[in-house]
């Protein structure tokens, strides 16, 4: 699961990224109990909560979530229009436009002229007159 800029395992915990393994652990533990489908919570939302206990509890697995992170925010600030840390999506973003009806080649197709059949009939009709 790649992390995105809006939510992270961090933010899912409510803990800082610098927190401690003793940290998530009772932060997870008090989410938890509020959050357990058993309790009357959401069991996709404690689905969520569980895996980002999973990741962040492991050092190696935190270690490579952290550099994913990390990668994708540089690569959110220097693509056009991307997310800052704010997370408000930049000015320059793309306005999607109305199709176009077309080129005028493809027109042409729809209207039934053929250009591959014509040049062909074309080549050959001159040819014949240089036999002639």
């Amino acid at each position: 699961m790649s992390p995105s800029a809006s939510e992270t395992h961090y933010s899912i915990l409510g803990v800082t990224e610098e927190a401690t393994a003793e940290d998530i652990k009772k932060a997870y533990r008090e989410r938890a109990l509020k959050e357990h489908p058993d309790k009357g919570g959401d069991d996709a939302r404690f689905h969520e909560l569980a895996q980002a206990y999973a990741v962040l509890e492991d050092e190696k697995r935190r270690s490579a979530y952290d550099d994913e992170l990390q990668k994708a925010r540089e690569h959110d600030t220097l693509v056009e229009g991307g997310r800052s840390s704010s997370g408000a999506v930049g000015p320059d973003v793309r306005v999607k436009t109305a199709p176009t009806p077309g080129s005028t080649r493809s027109k042409k197709k729809r209207s039934g002229f053929l250009w591959g059949v014509e040049t062909l009939w074309h080549s050959q009709n001159c040819f014949e007159s240089f036999d002639r």
